[in-house]
């Protein structure tokens, strides 16, 4: 598959969710290294050598393993599967509710969307698609939404670590907020 052929499936929306993550992985890896040596070279001109053999060695490994990653993550082509990669939090329950004669049994379930934050979330990520391609997908299955709302972590540890990654991206990409969504099914 040729750059041309790769792109064109890139845009049409033929790659997977895992495949566009591979290859977004393999971008921040590339760009981090210019990124990097930049800062090394404004590191170099303060002559502070101890923070410049730090950022010799951080502008190979931190590439290097950005592409690593992202070529596993591309190569692995998982079919991606909307309902179990979408749900941190998933509750169930079932509640009677007498109807006349007949029992109507109704399931709740939270659906949790997350969406990446930083400068490629920012530039790539279309919210309302999301939000529409999660919704038709439960849809099929027999789920209506009876309420979405915002999501924001209030845990103190999972923020610094969004800040970590934030910085050692150079801004380029962290798992960012999201969206909680309200599912009900009925049955019998």
């Amino acid at each position: 598959m040729d750059f041309e052929n790769v792109i064109k499936a890139f845009k049409s929306g033929d790659f997977s969710r895992s495949r566009k993550n591979g290859f977004y992985l393999c971008l921040v890896g590339a760009v981090s290294f210019f990124v990097l040596g930049l800062f090394k070279s404004i590191i170099a001109s303060s002559g502070s050598y101890s923070l410049y053999s730090l950022f010799n060695f951080l502008q190979n490994a931190i590439p290097l393993g950005l592409l690593v990653a992202g070529s596993i993550v591309f190569i692995r082509n998982k079919d991606d599967k909307v309902e179990p990669k979408h749900e941190a939090a998933y509750t169930e329950e079932d509640l009677s509710e007498e109807n006349g004669d007949s029992m109507i049994k109704i399931r709740n379930r939270v659906l949790r969307i997350s969406l990446p934050g930083g400068l490629i979330g920012a530039l790539t990520v279309n919210p309302k698609a999301i939000l529409d391609k999660n919704l038709i997908a439960a849809n099929k299955q027999g789920w209506v939404a009876t309420q979405v709302q915002p999501h924001k972590t209030t845990n103190l540890l999972i923020l610094m670590l969004q800040i970590l990654v934030l910085v050692l991206t150079m801004g380029l990409y962290t798992w960012g907020s999201g969206y909680l969504v309200l599912l009900e099914k009925s049955f019998d």
